[in-house]
């Protein structure tokens, strides 16, 4: 470990990273899992995008660490996220959620197109990052997230609404199941579902 100057420290990573690839990206993520106050660490991951998320990406839902290094990747992750936010399994949709929700701390601007979408009725936005509404829990968001729940109703996302935490989007979610022909049942859908606000 080089500790006299950032730079030469910055500049051998970088070399052997392009030396080792994939293994080098693994081991250079474990050592930032060790030492994340280490910008230069974080700057050799920044170089290799990529790889560094295509390994995290698999890793969101059991791996806190995961989710925060791909929060402080930033833009580069935005749309892998986005497509995990669209994955059959429900705990991948909502840690990818988290992974956006914990963006907001680094890079506000990575995702102002999400963030943005609630104050301009960006309904279609919505519909399709509704996992990241729901976790980021932004209070007077309800009546909007329902909208786009009423307009692209799917009984996926409808579930995802359900035992959610957010009594409004409960209600809200279950008037719009009848509506389109199925009946909820308290406990019906037997799981814990995703939580209104993420870690709050």
């Amino acid at each position: 470990m080089i500790k006299n100057s950032s730079i030469i420290f910055q500049k051998s990573l970088a070399k052997s990273l392009k030396k080792h690839g994939t293994p080098g990206i693994k081991e250079i993520i474990k050592r930032w899992n060790q030492n994340k106050s280490s910008k230069e660490l974080l700057y050799a991951i920044s170089l290799y995008p990529n790889q560094a998320i295509e390994y995290l990406s698999g890793r969101i839902v059991d791996d806190k660490d995961a989710v925060q290094l791909l929060a402080r990747i930033g833009e580069p992750a935005v749309n892998a996220m986005k497509q995990k936010m669209r994955n059959s399994n429900q705990s991948v949709r909502f840690a990818a959620g988290d992974v956006l929700v914990e963006m907001l701390k680094y890079h506000p601007k990575a995702i102002i197109s999400l963030t943005s979408a609630i104050n301009k009725n960006g309904i279609r936005t919505i519909a399709r990052n509704y996992p990241f509404y729901i976790r980021l829990g932004q209070p007077g968001s309800e009546k909007i997230l329902l909208k786009a729940l009423r307009q692209n109703f799917s009984t996926t996302s409808c579930v995802d609404y359900l035992n959610c935490g957010s009594k409004i989007l409960e209600d809200g979610a279950t008037n719009i199941a009848r509506i389109n022909g199925y009946i909820v049942t308290p406990g019906g859908f037997g799981h814990s579902g995703p939580r209104w606000g993420s870690e709050k």
